[in-house]
């Protein structure tokens, strides 16, 4: 079975791009995770990530959620819409360990799955 990949495609990296999606309202949260959401014209989902240090200290924590982020998206790219999204996090994030982090992750996914549906 090939594995999945989070190919550049699928990545909003520019700022154009972050504001387009950070003007909507449309949102999926749980816990200490925020999803911003906004329906694009292409046929994949798009995944932005920002993990701010004020809300973050340590760089290998900052690390360490974007790539729980990244794999998760990857393993659920396919039943995701067709949409951008920025995935924030809250001050709380620290307060949680690895598990609770897929739960959140998860349970954000399913939000947003139904939210578009």
């Amino acid at each position: 079975m090939r594995k999945q990949s989070f190919s550049k495609a699928q990545w909003i990296r520019k700022r154009a791009q972050f504001k387009a999606v950070s003007g909507t309202r449309l949102t999926a949260n749980k816990g200490p995770l925020l999803l911003l959401i906004k329906p694009n014209e292409l046929l994949y989902p798009r995944l932005g990530l920002a993990i701010a240090k004020k809300q973050v200290k340590l760089a290998v924590q900052r690390n360490q959620i974007k790539r729980f982020a990244r794999e998760s998206f990857r393993q659920h790219n396919s039943s995701l819409p067709c949409v951008d999204m920025i995935l924030l996090v809250r001050k709380r994030i620290n307060e949680i360990d690895n598990k609770e982090l897929h739960q959140c992750l998860e349970s954000v996914w399913q939000q947003l799955i139904k939210q578009v549906r």
